[in-house]
């Protein structure tokens, strides 16, 4: 298991520009680093606006690096591009013994993404050691995150999977590893049990795979959770990190709106340009002005952006003069990297294509629906599901993603 060699991969992957938020104190032992990867079609900006109640409750020097996904053709989307750490084949419900629960990787892309994280924490283990890494992930970044886990040379503080599942070279891995005791890196698995794209039993199967492998896991389901989160599911992620990097539970964290999935927290980014006028502006200040200052979509390409967690509907409904404070103090405490607007549309226009693809896929799918003959349980009804292409791209990724980004 302790092993960084990744198969040559046909494709290489080229991540996209992270976002990261807090930074190490060199002379503390609370120090740590969280590797976050997010879902297929996603951003960085879903689960870092999510986890802000946490990550703003830490009483510690943690950096958060959220990771962005390269971009790789779909063939279950007629060869488009969307960010993503490897190829989904079809749209069927991932279950164990399915199309892309097999799927060997012919093309490469789920190794060359795995090589490109494994080189992420050696990178951050220059700065700190292995024991103060977690790393993690939802859907298909989790599924990358575990086989990171396992593959890298050294014990980790943690790992996290959230709705993901186990690929074929983690079994591989996983079956070297029985009765050797070599596993120490613990594992936190969550998953809904009302999970319309990774079924639950991809869990249960990563979890009996680990555990006869000598792992330490934790596992927790959630009744009527679908390929989502929920806040007892990130207080499972708050309780498992803080444990994993000995630190106290923050108590009283509280996640947006009950579900992180309605959350009104979003990762905005914000041209300095805009915003100092705004500052100095006498007299009144409409909404439009607002509304402006929170999308880029008008600016120059080599404008430089700045990212801030904010919630746009709330600002709206403040006078805009306060707005423009708050929007100031999430600029001004920022310690995200800065980008130019072409990043900026590079990733948004990405995520919008797999939202706009799912909404296409939607509707073709109610209409075909309609006038389907029903299909009868077994491997018939799962072939149909698959023909039908049933389960839109968005919901395969958290569905709080920044900029409307859903996977």
């Amino acid at each position: 298991v302790k092993c960084c060699e990744v198969v040559n991969a046909m494709v290489k992957a080229e991540l996209g520009k992270p976002l990261v938020l807090g930074d190490l104190d060199p002379g503390s032992s609370d120090s740590a680093a969280i590797l976050w990867l997010h879902g297929f079609g996603d951003s960085p900006g879903g689960w870092a606006a999510g986890l802000q109640p946490f990550r703003t409750s830490v009483d510690a020097k943690w950096k958060w690096i959220h990771l962005c996904a390269p971009t790789f053709v779909q063939p279950c989307f007629g060869n488009r591009k969307f960010r993503a750490w490897g190829q989904f084949l079809t749209q069927e419900r991932l279950r164990p013994g399915s199309t892309d629960y097999m799927d060997n990787d012919k093309e490469g892309a789920y190794a060359s993404s795995v090589e490109a994280v494994l080189a992420e924490l050696g990178e951050l283990e220059r700065s700190l050691p292995p024991n103060r890494l977690v790393i993690g992930g939802f859907s298909q970044g989790a599924a990358i995150a575990l086989e990171c886990a396992l593959r890298y040379p050294k014990a980790l503080a943690g790992c996290i999977v959230l709705a993901g599942w186990a690929r074929p070279p983690v079994h591989e891995l996983l079956a070297a590893a029985k009765g050797k005791q070599e596993i120490s890196t613990p594992f936190l698995l969550c998953h809904g049990e009302s999970d319309d794209m990774v079924d639950v039993s991809c869990a249960e199967a990563a979890k009996d795979m680990l555990l006869e492998s000598g792992a330490n896991v934790q596992f927790h389901k959630y009744p009527g959770i679908q390929h989502e989160s929920c806040p007892e599911l990130l207080t499972a992620v708050m309780e498992f990190m803080c444990n994993s990097l000995h630190l106290q539970i923050p108590e009283n964290v509280k996640w947006e709106n009950g579900s992180d999935s309605d959350s009104e927290n979003a990762l905005v980014y914000v041209s300095r340009s805009r915003l100092e006028p705004l500052q100095n502006a006498q007299g009144d200040l409409g909404n439009e002005s607002i509304v402006e200052l929170l999308d880029p979509a008008g600016l120059a390409e080599t404008e430089i952006l700045v990212p801030a967690v904010l919630q746009p509907e709330q600002l709206l409904s403040m006078p805009p003069a306060e707005a423009i404070k708050v929007i100031a103090e999430a600029v001004g405490d920022s310690t995200g990297p800065e980008i130019t607007v072409k990043e900026w549309r590079d990733m948004h226009c990405l995520c919008s294509e797999a939202s706009e693809e799912a909404e296409e896929e939607k509707l073709s799918n109610d209409d075909d629906d309609s006038d389907a003959e029903p299909q009868e349980d077994g491997q018939s009804g799962q072939a149909a599901e698959s023909e039908a292409c049933s389960e839109p791209p968005e919901k395969r990724s958290r569905r709080e993603g920044a900029d409307g980004a859903d996977d």
